[in-house]
This record gives structure tokens, sequence and C-alpha cells, in this order.
């Protein structure tokens, strides 16, 4: 208990740096413990301005750390060897005083660059903020997307790209991250660095999970190198994803409309319309068959096969045809299919752009089927 009556932990002051080859330099160190709230440090710069003065920045507290192998501007551990509620590493708050304040960071990181394209070497460890574990949050995350600041603005060709990723549920490695990165020990959904990079390379960042240390600054872990995921990066592929398949959607809708046998809504005596009363019996033993083209996805040529039962054909006639579209709905070939029974269709598509392709069996003005298939290099 000091003089006043508070009761206070143990405190220790600055211990100024060395010279010499030393393993650390501390240009200072300050420690607060055994007490209920503990403060290493107070740091304060809230000089206020004077009539017309004006203040343009107050720093409470500049570290620096240079010239050393592993250099650390600000270096916290928040621990206890008891069991406590709540230990924080570091803790910032934002805020101001009033309307005049613009802008309030509770923490704010800087890095000198971001991962260099075309530059395998530079920047492959550069973040303003790295968080080796889960990353929380209660509020947003918010991204920078003004358009005032894009350049080279264009629209995305989504099939290619998402045609060539898959989706996948897994575990991450404990045993072989090691010590170099705490992760999540739950079943986990996402895609495969490697495969995206062939089709997205954007999208995908080559790094380092950095070296692991011990007490004496022995490198204990080497530094390991990794691919990371932008996975927000992927939603405006989604996004547009989802627009070029309700395209297509209402593009199809539209030709079923036109195809749909006609006469089942037939005018009365009062000039009114009356619905026609129809009846059917449904069996599969002499269905239409339309099945998904083999390879698929394909390169240079696939192949299409169908069966049309003989009762289809009208007085000895057949009237069927498969319809191509691409992405966008648009008709690119219709192909007459003239018998009935077994048949087979062969697709060359040398000249034919990356990206998911639809075909459709239409039999006397009905719409049987439809299938995509996928055009890849």
């Amino acid at each position: 208990m000091d003089q006043n009556g508070y009761y206070r932990g143990s405190a220790f002051g600055i211990r100024s740096a060395t010279l010499g080859a030393n393993i650390y330099n501390s240009a200072g160190e300050f420690i607060a413990k055994n007490a209920i709230y503990n403060t290493a440090g107070t740091f304060l710069a809230t000089e206020p301005a004077v009539g017309d003065d004006v203040n343009y920045g107050n720093t409470g507290g500049a570290f620096e750390a240079s010239n050393g192998i592993y250099d650390y501007g600000v270096r916290s551990y928040a621990y206890a060897t008891d069991p406590t509620e709540y230990n924080y590493g570091v803790a910032g708050y934002g805020y101001g005083w009033d309307e005049r304040t613009i802008f309030n960071v509770g923490v704010y990181g800087y890095s000198n660059g971001t991962n260099i394209p075309d530059d395998t070497t530079a920047g492959i460890g550069t973040w303003a903020v790295y968080a080796d574990g889960d990353l929380g949050y209660t509020g947003n995350l918010i991204a920078l997307s003004d358009s005032t600041f894009k350049t080279n603005v264009r629209s995305l060709d989504v099939n290619s790209i998402l045609s060539g990723v898959k989706g996948y549920s897994f575990y991450f490695d404990t045993l072989k991250i090691g010590k170099s990165a705490t992760v999540s020990h739950v079943l986990q959904f996402g895609v495969m660095a490697q495969q995206l990079e062939r089709v997205a390379p954007n999208l995908v960042i080559n790094t380092i999970l950095p070296p692991v240390l011990d007490s004496n600054g022995t490198v204990v872990t080497e530094a390991k190198p990794v691919k990371m995921v932008n996975y927000i990066g992927l939603i405006p592929l989604l996004v547009e994803g989802y627009n070029k398949q309700q395209a297509q959607l209402d593009s199809l809708m539209q030709v079923v409309a036109q195809l749909s046998t006609t006469g089942q809504r037939s005018t009365g005596s009062n000039g009114n319309q009356s619905t026609q009363q129809l009846t059917t019996e449904l069996t599969d033993g002499n269905a239409i068959i339309l099945e998904q083209n083999s390879p698929n996805p394909f390169a240079e040529q696939t192949k299409i096969t169908w069966f049309i039962p003989e009762d289809n054909a009208a007085i000895g006639s057949l009237n069927a045809q498969l319809y191509f579209y691409n992405r966008a709905g648009t008709i690119l070939k219709t192909v007459p299919i003239e018998q009935t029974g077994y048949g087979e269709l062969t697709v060359y598509a040398n000249n034919l752009s990356d990206g998911t392709y639809t075909y459709t069996l239409v039999v006397n003005g009905k719409v049987i089927d439809a299938k995509n298939m996928v055009k890849t290099k």
C-alpha cells in the first residue's frame, strides 16, 4: 500500500540498451504485474491548441527498432501464471471529443507495400496487420472499392475461372505446419491455392510463415514458403456468375415459351378466353433421353448422345433439334435430328472460347432436357 492508501503491484521502469554484439537491445522495458489492473506504461500527449494555434499531431509514444535480424517496434505480452479472465497484448482505442474529429483509429498498421506482381521475392512478407490465429471482430470488415480510384475496369469472364476451381472440405495438417502458424482444428471449407492460381493468379499470394524464435533469439522453426488465398476477392466472381446464370435462365425461359405448343387456351363464344381442360398419362417406358456430353470438361471435341422413341415421329417425320447456347443465352447453332432411336453428335470446339455452354433437346416443339458443357484449354 502506498502513502495514499492504494495497493500497487510490482513496477519496473526503463532499462537502457547496451552496446556490443547483443542478442537483444531494449531501448525501454516496462513491466507491471501482480495487481488487479496492470499498466506497463502510460504515455500522454494531449496539450490543447491555444487561440488560433493548431496542434497538428500528438504522439504519446514513438518506438523504433532497426538494423537487427529481427526488429520489433513494439512487442507486448499479456499472460498470467494463474487463471485470469482477460489478457490483452495490445489494446487500442480511437475516439474523438466532438464532431470536429475526422479520423479515429484504435490501432493503425502501415506497411511499405504489398506483394508486388511479377516479382517473386519482393514483399513476400509485407503486411500492415498479420494475425497468427483467428481474427475476430464485432463490426464490419470494410475494403476500399470507390470507382473513382479504379482504372482499366472490365467485365469479368467468370465461367472460365469458376469452372476451373472446386470447393473442398478439409482439416489443416497441424503436424506439418508445426509452430509456424496457429491454425484451426475444426472442419474447414475452401479452395486449393494451387488450383485457383491457374485460373486467377491475382487471388493467390506467395508469401511465408515467419520463423519461430525461442527466448534467446534462436530460430527453432525456419520460415516456410506458403500460398494464401484472397477469399474476399472471390465474392465478385460469385456475384457475376449468378448474374450470368440468371440471364441464361431468363433466355431459356423465353425459348421454352416460344416453343410451347399453342392452343392450350381457346376463345369462347363471348370473346373471353377459356382454359382448355387436358388429361395425360405419364410413363417412362419410352422416355426421351438426353445424355451428358463426354468428356466434360473438354478441350477440342466432345460427344453428345440421345434416344428418341419411334412413337415421337409424326406421320413418319421427326421434328427434333439440338440448340446450343453461350453463357449470355444466345443461340450459337441449331442441329436438326431427322431420325428416331439412338443418336450421337460429335462437337468440335477448336475455335470456341473457354467457358460454360448449354445444349437443349427439343422434340415436336417441346423442351425435353438441357445440360451444361464446359470448354477448357
